[in-house]
C-alpha cells in the first residue's frame, strides 16, 4: 500500500488596516492536511487567536504551567495575546482547522470578562458543521472596505464569542465549598449583554438562591444583582473611553436594555453622564486615546 503525503492545502484572507479602531480580524482562514506550527518551542503572539480544529487530533500546551490537553474535531483553541503556547497534530500526523487572528481593545475587553480566557484555552463544541459556517462565514465574505465596516465586523467576533460561552460550560461547579465564590463571580461577569437568570447561578453552586444572596453580599459587601450592574459599567467606561460607538450600541454590548437605562445606571454610579465621562477621557488620557472608525 503506498502513502501519498499529501500537501499542506492552506487558504488566507487578510484585512486593510483602516488606522485605529475597536478592533478588526487581522487574519482569517483554514488549513488542510496541515502540520501544525512548524516548531515544537513554545511561542507567544501580539494578537489573539481562535483556532477550530474541523479534523484529525492533536494537543495544545501552555507554556505557562506546561500542562498539555488533547484536541479533536470540534475543539475551539483560543489563545490570548501575550499567552505562550503551542499546538498541533502529532508529528508526522495532519489535520484541519479554521482560525481567526484578532486584535483591538473589544478583544481585550473579551478576554477580561472571560470570553476569552486564558485559563481555558480549550473548549468543546457540539453540531460541529454549525460552528465551521461561523467561522466560514468571516472567511469567505467580502474584506471590509472602510473603517466603519472593519468595526462592524469586529463586533460581529464578539457575538461569535458570546455564542460560543452560550454553548460551552466555561463555569462549571466544584465540590470544595471554597471556590463557590469564584464561580459565582465568573457568571456574574460572563456574557454582560445576555440576560442571566441568578436562580440558576445560585443552584449552580448548589444553594437555595436567598442563602447564596446573602453569602455573597457579605463576602463581596453588595448583591449579585449589583455585582453583574457594576461589571456593566466598568465595560461601559472601557468602550466610552476607547471607542466612538453610539451609546445605544455600547448599552447593546453591555446588556443594558437601551442608552437611557445606561446613561441612568452610569450616572448613579460614576456622577458623570457617559457624554460627560466620554469629553473628560479624551482630554485626560493622552497616552491612550479613544479610537473608532
Amino acid at each position: 500500500m503506498v502513502v501519498v503525503d499529501e500537501p499542506e492545502d492552506v487558504q488566507l484572507a487578510g484585512r486593510a488596516d483602516y488606522g485605529p479602531g475597536l478592533g478588526r480580524i487581522r487574519l482569517t482562514g483554514r488549513v488542510r492536511q496541515g502540520r501544525g506550527i512548524g516548531v515544537r518551542t513554545v511561542r507567544a503572539l501580539p494578537e489573539h487567536s481562535l483556532i477550530l480544529v474541523t479534523g484529525g487530533e492533536g494537543s495544545y500546551l501552555d507554556g505557562r504551567t506546561g500542562s498539555r490537553q488533547r484536541v479533536r474535531a470540534g475543539s475551539l483553541i483560543t489563545v490570548c495575546a501575550g499567552v505562550p503556547h503551542w499546538y498541533g497534530p502529532p508529528s508526522g500526523r495532519r489535520w484541519d482547522v479554521r482560525f481567526l487572528v484578532v486584535e483591538g481593545p473589544l478583544f481585550d475587553l473579551a478576554r477580561d470578562q472571560r470570553l476569552l480566557d486564558p485559563g481555558q484555552p480549550v473548549r468543546t463544541l457540539d453540531r460541529l458543521p454549525y460552528w465551521v459556517g461561523r467561522f466560514d462565514a468571516f472567511r469567505l465574505a467580502r474584506p471590509p472596505r472602510s473603517a466603519a465596516a472593519l468595526q462592524d465586523e469586529a463586533c460581529r467576533v464578539l457575538q461569535l464569542l458570546v455564542e460560543v460561552a452560550d454553548a460551552t460550560s466555561l463555569h462549571a461547579p466544584t465540590s470544595d465549598g471554597e471556590d463557590w465564590l469564584d464561580v459565582s463571580r465568573q457568571r456574574l461577569e460572563a456574557d454582560l449583554a445576555e440576560r442571566l437568570d441568578l436562580t440558576a447561578v445560585a443552584a449552580e453552586v448548589g444553594m437555595p438562591y436567598e442563602t447564596w444572596r446573602k453569602a455573597f453580599r457579605r463576602a463581596v459587601g453588595t448583591t449579585p444583582a449589583h455585582y453583574r450592574t457594576d461589571r456593566r459599567v466598568g465595560a461601559t467606561r472601557d468602550l466610552l473611553r476607547y471607542s466612538t460607538l453610539p451609546l445605544r450600541q455600547v448599552a447593546e454590548i453591555v446588556g443594558f436594555a437601551d442608552e437611557h437605562h445606561l446613561s441612568r445606571r452610569f450616572r448613579a454610579s460614576t456622577q458623570l453622564t457617559p457624554r460627560e465621562f466620554r469629553q473628560r477621557s479624551r482630554w485626560s488620557d493622552d497616552s491612550r486615546p479613544p479610537v473608532g472608525g
